[in-house]
């Protein structure tokens, strides 16, 4: 299922990709159940959107202003959306919100994998979807970003890095 998104308001999806190249059993199930049982003590109420939902997709309304945060799952990583509220639409806010998701789910994930007897094997990365020029005709994958701050990303296909743009 694509999505359709207005790219001049909209940033580019958040990609979550597993070093062993899919993602592990439990880990989208086990990330929902923690937002929505742990949003108090992380800053920003989750709860479910409006139906429909699907087996590989589920979108939450997320704090006071009912952002949206769509978690999308893919066969080899984990796509997340964030769209502020159209009247509220403001790009400090949304640097903001977007830093505060990462975290969230960084924090959602180490969790969750740590509780898995094959934590091991589920190392994971955060990144975007790779535009470098040698991946134009290869499917939709993410290049990672291996550092906190991230300046450029590599392609997890042919190893390729990308410099990032704000």
């Amino acid at each position: 299922e694509n999505e359709r998104r207005n790219e001049s308001s909209t940033p580019a999806p958040l990609l979550i990709w597993f070093e062993c190249g899919y993602n592990p059993v439990g880990v989208v199930c086990g990330l929902v159940v923690y937002l929505l049982d742990h949003s108090e003590h992380i800053g920003y109420k989750w709860e479910l959107d409006k139906p429909p939902h699907y087996r590989n997709k589920i979108t939450f309304t997320v704090g006071k202003h009912y952002d949206r945060v769509t978690i999308l799952t893919r066969a080899t990583y984990i796509e997340v959306w964030v769209d502020l509220n159209p009247e509220l639409r403001d790009s400090v806010r949304l640097e903001a919100l977007c830093q505060k998701i990462h975290a969230v789910l960084k924090q959602g994930i180490n969790i969750i994998t740590k509780s898995f007897h094959y934590a091991y094997k589920s190392r994971h990365y955060f990144g975007f979807p790779c535009s470098c020029s040698s991946c134009k005709t290869l499917p939709p994958h993410p290049a990672i970003c291996e550092h906190e701050e991230p300046v450029a990303a590599k392609c997890v296909l042919n190893k390729d890095t990308m410099v990032l743009k704000d």
